[in-house]
């Protein structure tokens, strides 16, 4: 069955059942959709396999069709307007689906322009100009608007809404400085959730400019429908969640690292400096390829040396804290959609808060030792099972962790065909040498040059 159905079918099967799963409880913990999670990941893990990448068109209408219908789920978590919200997710639907039956042309680019722009009116079927009783918009507002001003954002104290009496806690700006710069052009037309629409346009256009790279280049317009349908996009939206800028870096650093170096690491800095679990994205590159090494250490460095303006300015320990510690000393969400919110449901027990480190640790043995990267698409569906391990069992996993999930799936359906050069694979010596040790001693080798060879061709 899983050769029949190809890579692509089944991380495009990973991205709708991942949508879905967030979808029905929006984020929030539910049986159903915690299950669909954990078919995501199973879906995901096949389409590491070997075998063709490629699909027919029945199954492109199948995947944009499924993704697109959820987003008819809106209706269900938002009271206002539902019925221009099912009239919204419709259109993106068969706008779409109709789209990815096309050949790529204008006709196909038109319509996924109209796609586009159901996915705005369905936000905009319940958006709330200039306010929204969020943590997450009135901190990034409030950010913003201290830099429009002149001041340092990570100067005002916001609240922060926690599952806790007396249900809030105050902090400073809990985001890398790029978030708040970057949303300053929305604050000046009066609401930030300006940008992150146009975060959405720009991620869907690096996804598209990803997969046109690629061997199925014909299939870049469908790619893009696909990641437009996605139904994740009008919640990001409409509660200002930041990591829509992070993933705009990831996906044109992954977009431009072949042909455009420079600008691949500014962009992959910029990703990084909204949170650091955007590291956990980026580490399959640095585990298999020589150049993603270099490319992650000098973004790293590059965020690292634009963040020490804001420490100096806030202070060190309370920059940090505001960056790093706050995000630690969250409290165990008991609604999280997790393993461990469900094992607190029916124990009453809450697990430990570093268990999660368990099944990251497993997932990247796992991946060092059977899943040798062959293209960026490789190294993209390897970072959202990562991420999706990171959070089955953290004190706190909603709608916007899983997210960067279903972005990288999407980038793992768009680098399929672009190749990492044979020169370039290869773990980084501290690995490579434990585990050819290991190999040897499990009877178990290395592939070889023939056998490395019939890899890359397949």
């Amino acid at each position: 069955m899983v050769a029949s159905a190809g890579r692509s079918t089944l991380a495009g099967l990973a991205v709708a059942s991942l949508g879905l799963g967030v979808m029905w409880g929006f984020g929030h913990l539910s049986r159903p959709g915690l299950l669909a999670i954990l078919v995501s990941a199973l879906l995901a893990l096949l389409a590491l396999g070997r075998g063709r990448w490629r699909q027919g068109r029945g199954w492109w209408v199948v995947l944009v069709a499924i993704c697109g219908v959820a987003n008819v789920l809106y209706a269900r978590h938002f009271l206002t307007n539902q019925g221009l919200q099912v009239g919204f997710a419709l259109l993106l639907t068969v706008t779409a689906a109709t789209a990815v039956w096309l050949p790529a042309g204008c006709c196909a680019t038109a319509l996924l322009g109209l796609a586009f722009l159901s996915v705005v009116g369905l936000a905009a079927s319940v958006w709330s100009w200039g306010s929204m009783n969020l943590d997450v918009f009135t901190a990034l507002s409030g950010a913003a608007e201290s830099l429009i001003h002149g001041h340092n954002p990570y100067g005002p104290v916001f609240r922060y809404f926690v599952e806790a009496p007396p249900g809030y806690v105050l902090g400073h700006f809990a985001y890398g400085p790029s978030v708040p710069i970057l949303a300053v052009p929305g604050r000046l037309l009066g609401d930030v959730r300006v940008m992150s629409v146009a975060c959405m346009a720009a991620t869907v256009a690096g996804i598209w400019w990803l997969a046109r790279q690629g061997q199925e280049a014909s299939d870049a317009h469908r790619v893009a429908a696909l990641a437009v349908a996605s139904p994740l996009w009008a919640g990001m939206i409409l509660n200002t969640w930041v990591d829509v800028y992070m993933m705009v870096g990831i996906v044109w650093w992954l977009a431009l690292r072949r042909d455009h170096r420079i600008w691949s690491i500014a962009l992959l800095s910029i990703g990084l400096m909204v949170k650091f679990t955007s590291l956990l994205l980026v580490l399959p590159a640095f585990l298999w390829s020589r150049r993603g090494r270099v490319e992650v250490v000098a973004a790293v460095v590059i965020s690292a040396a634009a963040m020490v303006p804001f420490a100096l300015i806030t202070g060190v320990h309370t920059y940090l804290y505001s960056f790093f510690g706050y995000q630690l000393a969250l409290p165990f969400r008991t609604t999280s959609l997790s393993l461990s919110a469900l094992f607190y449901q029916l124990s009453g027990a809450e697990l430990p808060t570093a268990l999660p480190l368990l099944p990251v640790a497993a997932a990247i043995a796992w991946i060092v030792w059977r899943r040798r990267a062959r293209s960026e698409g490789d190294l993209a569906l390897q970072a959202a099972a990562l991420n999706v391990a990171a959070f089955l069992l953290a004190k706190q996993a909603f709608f916007n962790y899983y997210f960067a999930s279903e972005i990288m799936l999407l980038a793992g359906i768009a680098g399929a065909g672009v190749a990492i050069p044979a020169r370039d694979v290869g773990l980084p010596a501290v690995v490579e040498a434990p585990l050819r040790g290991l190999r040897r001693r499990f009877g178990t080798r290395a592939p070889g040059p023939i056998a490395a060879a019939a890899d890359r061709e397949a």
